[in-house]
This record gives structure tokens, C-alpha cells and sequence, in this order.
């Protein structure tokens, strides 16, 4: 694992240092989107031939490796929104370096990071609060280095330990995995790699700082320049996912319908604020970047929050008393309009991504993050069972997903039940559509004819199903199929038979009440599980999604939503 502490040097075309660049940020970019699957990490070169084929930049400690590096921390300079998502994919891509690799490459990139660091002490210009951070990057490294915790061959059960400022390892304290005392946060052995990820991070974002301040010619170069801004299109292309939107106007009373279609984080809080009329601010501010995220204008997203911050709230639910009079609508106006960018810094936030959700704790009170992994199987059974088709062992294989640690792969499974059920819904419409422009010019003499063959069919059925009855030895009837091709069932009329998996079911909206539907059941539900109560829809099973896996792909939770327009015909795709 290599710091990228100091930069690289030599003499490279400017064509093999834009496709380097390229290469290494398609791979972050998966990284980034299967994080949490270390399967589908191992097999993303394999997965992915056009990356495979150029990954000499992604070789640990190459000059081709620093040079990819070093080019994109010089792009996102002057994109936030690249800047947070470079330093979070780097992070784990050191983190998924860090697990593959031995004991010895660890001792060879602490030795490496203690010489680059007095390096960069002696013959870098530095800022002051940078020069701090090297000098106390150094003396953890030679901590690690003297205490034998890089040797230690039982690290769970280790009594080695070591302290640094609690400023050095923030996530793993607002995490709960350390003790502070007196500033400083106790790192035990057993957390010596989530201490190298923090450490990391924070060398890398005080890198960028760095160049950002000392940067130079650089940003007067115009071939580099122009690397920067191709960068950035094709990684705002990657993100987006080819969706960009098409006559699609969205108003803050298009929410409420549209939100059937937010992933599961996003609709968990607008059912907290659809009940309490409030949100706690750090919720606020996720959910106001989500539908900005979607398109909703800058006045819209106001007049959103206006109505729900104007009715009374409540107090022991929501957390938040304030109302939308006096001075706190003029700060809550001020907040939209900082998170579009038109306030304060003038920074255009982005909506945050499913790996920030996913590393996020929130409190008992709080719902932050994302429900794969802040709530537990039984809870997010309840969430899920709304989206998931009728009558399918989805829903085990979701659950199963969120026992093994991979939220992503368990919101993908709930975005393919969602497009299978639009898929299926458009096709029964079409298929009713049709059939009624047929009747309507078929002759009547035509119609009484299908009748005719409709009710040959039922004997055709009545005779493949049946079966001998042991007690009596005689043949029955398997099946009552003796609704079928008459004009009314027993109760409403509405009978269909839907044939699938070599299996019939049986669906009226007489429900309990209607004796075919009862006589006609295959199984032990066949009394409760109409197929009715999913509008029509064919059950289907987790190989039916398999194909419409790749389609559901999202790092962003407004991606899943702009997934589901795209999947309607209501925004296109500028792939």
C-alpha cells in the first residue's frame, strides 16, 4: 500500500497520461459501486476487459500507478463533488489493498511511508497545518513500527495498543471504536487497519490542500487543463449513469406521487416527515439534497419544506420544534439555498452516495443512513415486503444479502422487483389494450366460436388432470376447472387463469368467499394468495431479476430514482 506522499517524476506523452487517468477512474468508480461485496471487487477486472487491459496504472507502487493517482487528484481540485468521491474511492481502494496483502507488504509500506514523509519534511514547501499532520504521521508510523503490532499474528486477542489525537481517527470515534482520554484515542491492535484508512484519508485530503495552494503553473497549463475537464465529463457520465432528464419538471406536489419510486432511505424519510411534519437537520439536509438531486428546482424544494414546516409539529417524535415564521424560515431559506450553491461558499453540494449512507451510524433517534445496514433483518423484512413481488423467495435472498454485508447488492434485488413489476404491469396492459380492440371488430359469430373452443380446452385440461383417488380407486378430477369459459364465477365474474412453471393459479377477486377459487388451489394458500392482489402481475422468482441486475445499477440514491423514470420512458439515456 503506497501513501502517495511524494510525487511522481519522469517524462510521460500527454495521450498515455490522460488514458492512464481514464483507466484508474473507471476502476474507482467500480470500486466504489460494490463496495461492501468483495466478490464482485475481485472480479471487476474480470468483469470488465476494457479496464483489464490497461491496468499497468493499477499496479500497487508503479510509477504508472503514482502518475494515475496524482492526475486525478489534480482533476477533482476544482469539482468538489469529484473530490469527495476520489477520496472516498481511494480510501477503499487502500483498504481493499490493505486486506489483500500480507504482513510483509505492510512492514514494506510503513517503511516506505516513514522515508516519503521525512522527504516531504525536508524538501516540500508546506503548509503550516500540513506540516503538522506529517510531522504526526511520522511519529504514529514509527508507534506502529516499535510497538510490533504489524507483526502481531492474533490481532483480536492483542494487548498491543497505541494513542493519537482523537482529530486523527474521527470516524472511528463518532463509530464508538475507541476510548478518548484526554484528547487522544486509545487504537487497539485489533483496529490497526481501520487506523491506516483514517490515516490515509487524511494524508490524501491534506494532499489536495496542498495542491490546491502550492499548485502553480500547473492550473496555467492548458493541455492539463483540458485533461481535467474530460476527466470530469466522463466521470460525471459514469455517475449519472448515461440519465439525464427529459422534460421532467418537477414540483413539490409531484413528491407524494413520486415517491413511490425513492429508494428505501429516501422513503423512510418521507414518511417521517409525512408524520411528524418535521425532520432533524441532518435528515433535512440529506433529503433536500436527494430532491435536488432529482430535479427539483431551487423554488419548488422551498415551497416543499414550506408546507410541511408550516403545520404544527410534533415534538416528542420528530426532534424539532421549529415552525416556518419569524426568523426561522429566513434560516431554513438560507440553508436550500446554501445546499443549491447560492449561499454562503457558493458550493454546489452533491446528494450523498450509497457508500456515505452505508457507513453512517446515526443514533437510536435518528434514521441517516442507509436501512440495509442500520436496521436489522426482521425490520427491513417489513420495509421491503410492499416492493418485492407476490408469492417469490425474493425476499429471503434480500435478507440474505443484508446478513452477509452487502447493502448494495440487496437495494439492487428491491430496484429489479420494482422494474420487473413495471415490466410486467405495461405488458398486461398492452395485452388488455389489444384484446379489446380485437373484440370490438370480431364478428359475433367469431366470438361464439372461441367460446366453443375455450370450453374443448377445459375438457383437454379436466383429462391431463386427472388422478386416482387410492381410497376408492376410481378417477377424479385433479382440478375444478369448471369456471373456466363460463360467463361469471361464483361471485364477481372476474376469473383468469394464469399458466406459469408448469404450475395453475387461480385468481378472484371473491377472495374467501368464492368456492372455485377454493376448489381450484394448488397448495396450502391457495385460499388467501390471489394473484389479484398484485394487480395482475406474474409471480416471479430471484432468476427473473438476474438479467435486470445490470440495468439496476446506482451509487447514488437519486440514481435509483432516475433508474425508475428512465425504466417508465419519462427521461432518456445519453449513452
Amino acid at each position: 500500500m503506497t501513501f502517495y506522499i511524494k510525487p511522481p517524476q519522469g517524462t510521460v506523452s500527454l495521450y498515455k497520461l490522460y488514458e492512464e487517468a481514464e483507466v484508474r477512474l473507471q476502476y474507482l468508480v467500480q470500486i466504489n459501486q460494490h463496495w461492501g461485496d468483495a466478490t464482485k471487487i475481485s472480479r471487476i477486472l474480470t468483469d470488465n476487459p476494457s479496464i483489464a487491459s490497461k491496468s499497468e496504472c493499477l499496479i500497487e507502487g508503479s510509477h504508472k500507478d503514482q502518475i494515475s493517482h496524482f492526475i486525478l487528484r489534480f482533476a477533482c481540485i476544482k469539482s468538489r463533488q469529484l473530490q469527495d468521491f476520489f477520496i472516498e474511492a481511494e480510501t477503499q481502494l487502500f483498504e481493499y489493498r490493505l486486506k489483500c496483502g500480507g504482513t510483509e507488504t505492510l512492514v514494506c509500506c510503513l517503511s516506505v511511508l516513514k522515508r516519503h514523509t521525512q522527504h516531504s519534511l525536508k524538501h516540500q514547501k508546506l503548509s503550516l497545518s500540513h506540516e503538522r499532520w506529517l510531522q504526526e504521521l511520522l511519529r504514529i508510523t514509527r508507534q506502529i513500527i516499535t510497538s510490533g503490532m504489524i507483526l502481531c499474528s492474533e490481532r483480536q486477542n492483542c494487548s498491543h495498543w497505541l494513542r493519537v489525537p482523537w482529530t486523527v481517527v474521527p470516524i472511528m470515534v463518532k463509530n464508538h471504536m475507541v476510548d478518548i482520554m484526554k484528547g487522544e484515542a486509545e487504537i487497539k491492535c485489533q483496529h490497526l487497519l481501520p487506523l491506516l484508512c483514517s490515516v490515509f484519508q487524511g494524508t490524501l485530503e491534506f494532499g489536495i490542500k496542498q495542491l490546491s495552494l502550492f499548485g502553480g503553473d500547473l492550473f496555467d497549463d492548458k493541455r492539463l487543463e483540458s485533461v481535467r475537464r474530460s476527466l470530469y465529463k466522463i466521470y460525471r457520465k459514469i455517475q449519472s449513469n448515461g440519465l439525464t432528464l427529459q422534460k421532467l419538471t418537477l414540483t413539490h406536489r409531484d413528491i407524494e406521487t413520486e415517491a413511490h419510486f425513492f429508494p428505501l432511505c429516501m422513503q423512510q424519510l418521507h414518511s417521517i416527515l409525512k408524520r411528524n411534519n418535521r425532520l432533524r437537520h441532518h435528515e433535512r439536509f440529506k433529503y433536500t439534497l436527494f430532491l435536488k438531486d432529482i430535479g427539483l428546482p431551487l423554488t419548488e424544494n422551498i415551497c416543499f419544506w414550506e408546507d410541511f414546516y408550516s403545520k404544527p409539529h410534533c415534538t416528542s417524535a420528530s426532534g424539532c420544534t421549529h415552525s416556518w415564521a419569524g426568523n426561522d424560515r429566513k434560516r431554513y431559506v438560507y440553508s436550500v439555498k446554501h445546499l443549491y450553491g447560492l449561499e454562503g461558499g457558493r458550493k454546489n453540494y452533491a446528494s450523498h452516495s450509497c457508500s456515505s449512507l452505508q457507513a453512517c451510524h446515526p443514533q437510536p433517534t435518528e434514521v441517516r443512513g442507509c436501512p440495509f445496514t442500520s436496521t436489522s433483518a426482521e425490520e427491513v423484512s417489513t420495509l421491503i415486503k410492499k416492493f418485492v413481488p407476490h408469492s417469490t423467495n425474493i425476499l429471503d435472498n434480500v435478507l440474505k444479502e443484508v446478513v452477509l454485508g452487502r447493502p448494495s447488492a440487496a437495494c439492487q434485488l428491491v430496484s429489479a422487483s420494482q422494474v420487473f413489476i413495471h415490466r410486467q404491469s405495461s405488458q398486461s396492459c398492452e395485452t388488455e389494450t389489444s384484446s379489446k380492440v380485437v373484440n370490438k371488430f370480431v364478428p359475433e359469430r367469431e366470438i361464439l366460436h372461441n367460446s366453443l373452443n375455450l370450453s374443448s380446452e377445459r375438457k383437454k385440461f379436466q383429462a391431463i388432470s386427472m388422478h386416482t383417488n387410492k381410497d376408492h380407486e376410481e378417477w377424479k378430477p385433479k382440478l375444478n376447472l369448471s369456471g373456466i369459459g363460463s360467463k361469471d364465477c361464483s361471485i364477481n365474474g372476474d376469473a383468469r387463469a394464469v399458466i406459469r412453471s408448469e404450475n395453475i393459479k387461480y385468481d378472484c377477486k371473491g377472495k374467501k368467499d368464492c368456492s372455485s377459487c377454493h376448489s381450484f388451489g394448488t397448495g396450502p394458500k391457495a385460499g388467501s394468495e390471489h394473484l389479484s392482489e398484485s394487480s395482475g402481475i406474474m409471480p416471479c422468482d430471484i432468476e427473473d431479476l438476474y438479467s435486470l441486475l445490470p440495468t439496476c445499477s446506482f451509487t447514488r440514491p437519486s440514481h435509483y430514482y432516475l433508474s425508475m423514470k428512465q425504466e417508465q420512458g419519462v427521461i432518456q439515456s445519453n449513452n
